[in-house]
């Protein structure tokens, strides 16, 4: 089973996602994910998250949860997210390997407002994660 790992950055009422787009043999797939990557040999979760939002979005991050706030998994593997703060960069000078190959489509990173993934404005995936997400906004406005 693979491990994943990624970064939730929320500010404003709003999250750092990745907008993707792929095409293949002429069907356009359009979705957006939580920034984040496969955990690699003896790398911690807080390491995967930080290296990957830096090699995706172009940020430096902060962790700052102890333990994962959203965990999934499938068939595919587990995946673990936490929430983190933005201490340096700017967001879109990722220069990540998954930039460099045409073929992986494009990578878009954006300030999705939270309120259009609760009206599912947006086709945030996993649907597992967005549920959860939306949960957990929902309870703080509570």
């Amino acid at each position: 089973m693979r491990a994943r790992a990624g970064g939730v950055l929320v500010q404003n009422d709003k999250v750092l996602l990745m907008h993707r787009i792929k095409e293949k043999d002429g069907v356009i797939n359009e979705y957006y994910v939580i920034p984040g990557g496969g955990v690699e040999e003896n790398e911690t979760i807080d390491d995967t998250i930080k290296r990957e939002v830096k090699e995706e979005i172009g940020i430096d991050v902060e962790v700052i949860d102890k333990e994962s706030r959203y965990v999934f998994s499938d068939d595919s593997g587990i995946q673990y997210y936490k929430m983190v703060k933005m201490i340096g960069g700017k967001i879109g000078t990722g220069e990540g390997p998954e930039f460099s190959n045409p073929n992986n489509g494009k990578y878009i990173p954006e300030m999705i407002r939270i309120n259009d993934i609760i009206d599912g404005k947006i086709n945030m995936v996993p649907q597992e994660i967005k549920e959860q997400f939306i949960q957990d906004f929902n309870n703080k406005k509570n």
